[in-house]
């Protein structure tokens, strides 16, 4: 399966790009950050110290799914709701482990990707 990281450079991303570049079967495709972040355009792999030719960091979240069959994301809530709507448009799956989404977002996100029966929503739940 090809795989794409956003926030790859955060604490989770770099946990995902590690076990993505580890598993047998699994592609990583890239990795996005914020706009401005100085590491747009390095490899995905230099943020855990391996090598990922052509494999790069991008500030534009629409290129995570190109390549991509999913795109992994551990990043705002913001961030998360743009990335259902692009799941959406490119028929693509979103696993989305953003803690800090409220219900509503939640809900938003569920909305927007029953507008795809190809995008499929897997939200983590935290349970204090």
């Amino acid at each position: 399966m090809k795989v794409a990281i956003a926030g790859c450079a955060g604490r989770m991303g770099q946990v995902l790009v590690k076990k993505i570049l580890a598993t047998p079967g699994m592609d990583l495709t890239s990795g996005s950050e914020r706009i401005g972040n100085k590491l747009a355009g390095n490899e995905v792999g230099s943020v855990v110290q391996m090598s990922t030719p052509g494999v790069l960091i991008t500030t534009d979240p629409e290129k995570l799914f190109i390549k991509a069959d999913a795109v992994i994301d551990f990043t705002t809530p913001e961030y998360s709701l743009l990335l259902g709507e692009l799941a959406a448009k490119h028929k693509k799956i979103l696993v989305c482990g953003t803690t800090a989404l409220l219900q509503e977002g939640v809900a938003v996100l569920k909305k927007t990707c029953k507008k795809s029966h190809d995008c499929l929503l897997a939200q983590y739940e935290r349970r204090d």
